[in-house]
């Protein structure tokens, strides 16, 4: 019975765009688009869990498939404006775009709607657990530290 529900939410999940692992594991599915000079709605800090290319098999016929060399990060949201709305997320993008993230790392995610991130920025690696709001609070949206100087 197991294999075959599994079976269904992949096929499912696989037809509506969705990968089929976000059932199971409880993160927010957010996507990826260009900043296009957008106004930002929300800004939260994510931990970063897990940054991996994304296996071919697990495309889904979205935007995604064509990203060039689509990046899967996921992590846990420490704070900002949709903390209480989202516990973890998952994000597919443009391995460019995340520099030199890896596990462990803080990031800075620019949002133009609860569903989509224009932006990600590493939050300094020598910013204190304390001041992570009130860096948040002076982060702009694709500026790294060096533009604000």
């Amino acid at each position: 019975m197991k294999i075959f529900m599994y079976i269904i939410l992949a096929t499912i999940s696989l037809t509506a765009g969705v990968n089929a692992m976000s059932f199971f594991n409880n993160d927010t599915e957010l996507n990826w688009e260009w900043p296009a000079n957008r106004v930002i709605k929300y800004k939260i800090i994510i931990d970063v869990s897990n940054v991996a290319a994304e296996k071919k098999w697990l495309k889904s016929p979205s935007l995604a498939a064509d990203l060039p060399e689509p990046t899967i990060m996921q992590g846990k949201v420490l704070l900002g404006d949709l903390a209480s709305k989202i516990e973890r997320i998952r994000l597919i993008l443009p391995k460019v775009e995340l520099g030199g993230v890896t596990k462990g790392s803080k990031i800075a995610l620019g949002m133009i709607d609860s569903e989509t991130v224009v932006c990600i920025t590493e939050v300094p690696a020598n910013t204190l657990d304390s001041e992570l709001a009130a860096w948040l609070m002076n982060w702009e949206c694709n500026k790294t530290t060096d533009d604000k100087k």
